[in-house]
């Protein structure tokens, strides 16, 4: 659990006016809303499905999903390790990550998944709209993936220094309790 800054305001109310097409190197197009988007995020308030292109030829999706009140909990049942296999893809790895920002660092589930002899990397996690972590009052579903670039490792620095560094400033100093 981190407080951190962003360069963007990701509150919901904000969103998706706030997020812009080109973030840093990487320039955004809006991809068609996934078609079961609204049954299984019950028509949330906020939904973005972007791919951002650096000049490199890189690619990252972006997704972004975001609900207050009580449709807000099926945030927390939509992973993507639950729905990348309810579409093909083979969940090979679940784990933690972490990347600096700023004096510390901030923490990610990361995944890995396979299909059809195509990788892709993700990172995701939750921000929420206010310091107490009510879902009930704002929460954001944070997902960023990736092909395999080279490999691995550098699809992860790619994803991480180049992508993620344009959208987050620093982590706070900061407990809850």
């Amino acid at each position: 659990e981190r407080a951190v800054t962003a360069k963007y305001d990701l509150r919901l109310a904000a969103l998706p006016q706030s997020l812009p097409m080109q973030i840093g190197a990487w320039r955004g197009f809006t991809l068609p809303p996934s078609p079961d988007l609204d049954k299984w995020f019950g028509s949330p308030e906020v939904a973005i499905e972007r791919q951002y292109i650096n000049e490199k030829g890189d690619v990252m999706w972006l997704a972004l999903f975001g609900s207050a009140g009580r449709k807000s909990f099926f945030l927390f049942e939509h992973t993507p390790q639950t729905c990348y296999p309810g579409t093909g893809w083979n969940i090979v790895r679940e784990d933690v990550d972490s990347f600096p920002l700023g004096d510390t660092v901030i923490y990610a589930q990361r995944g890995l998944a396979e299909k059809n002899g195509q990788r892709l990397l993700v990172l995701y996690w939750y921000i929420w709209d206010n310091l107490e972590r009510d879902a009930q009052r704002g929460v954001l579903s944070f997902r960023l993936t990736a092909p395999i670039l080279k490999d691995e490792a550098y699809t992860l620095r790619v994803m991480k220094e180049d992508f993620l560094a344009q959208i987050f400033g620093q982590a706070l100093a900061w407990r809850r309790f």
